[in-house]
């Protein structure tokens, strides 16, 4: 995602972003809870990332349910992605891969 935004890929920062944090997102609960979310919903996994009981997940959950939240709009939209909307999303979504880094890894 990183080399994507920096070679002015905005759409493909964007889309992987999103897909980064939501395997995060899987990684973290599987290892926590020993569940990931089966919902054709991406915003689900966000309830059971605020359930984990590990230090700033409830934060952490609201972070990752930004990040989905702009899911139509990164990957439907007709228009290309802007740079700063491709920093902001790229951004967030690295922030959230550290902390499941730090737990997980």
């Amino acid at each position: 995602m990183v080399a994507a935004l920096n070679s002015g890929n905005y759409n493909a920062a964007g889309t992987l972003a999103l897909q980064c944090a939501i395997s995060s997102a899987d990684a973290i609960c599987v290892h926590e809870k020993r569940v990931r979310s089966a919902s054709e919903d991406h915003r689900d996994v966000c309830g059971l990332v605020a359930s984990i009981t590990i230090p700033d997940a409830r934060e952490k959950s609201k972070i990752l349910s930004r990040i989905i939240g702009r899911k139509h709009m990164i990957q439907y939209e007709r228009r290309p992605m802007r740079k700063a909307e491709a920093e902001e999303i790229v951004k967030a979504a690295s922030r959230f891969y550290r902390w499941v880094s730090a737990h997980v890894g």
